[in-house]
């Protein structure tokens, strides 16, 4: 699941794979998607992603990609899941 997302992830920002300038977006998806324990952490994620991506419409994008990416790599291991069951079965 993780590598399916950082997949995904990695098809939505700049740059290309191994630049290191690429670690903030990163960082700013991955902060997006982990659940804050109080408000102001809240606000912190949100204006660190913001800083990174430049404007609070990006940051709305960013957190509905994050949220279809999911849907999309649990869709696609499910997929693979029953490929390898039929294989097992012999279907």
């Amino acid at each position: 699941m993780a590598d399916c997302m950082m997949d995904k992830i990695s098809g939505e920002i700049p740059g290309i794979p191994g630049d290191p300038r690429r670690d903030p977006y990163f960082t700013a998806y991955i902060s997006l998607s982990i659940t804050p324990t109080s408000k102001e952490q809240i606000l912190k994620n949100f204006q660190q992603a913001e800083e990174v991506l430049g404007s609070k419409q990006a940051v709305r994008e960013a957190r509905v990609s994050f949220g279809g990416f999911a849907i999309d790599c649990i869709e696609i291991l499910g997929l693979e899941v029953a490929e390898q069951q039929d294989k097992l079965e012999g279907v």
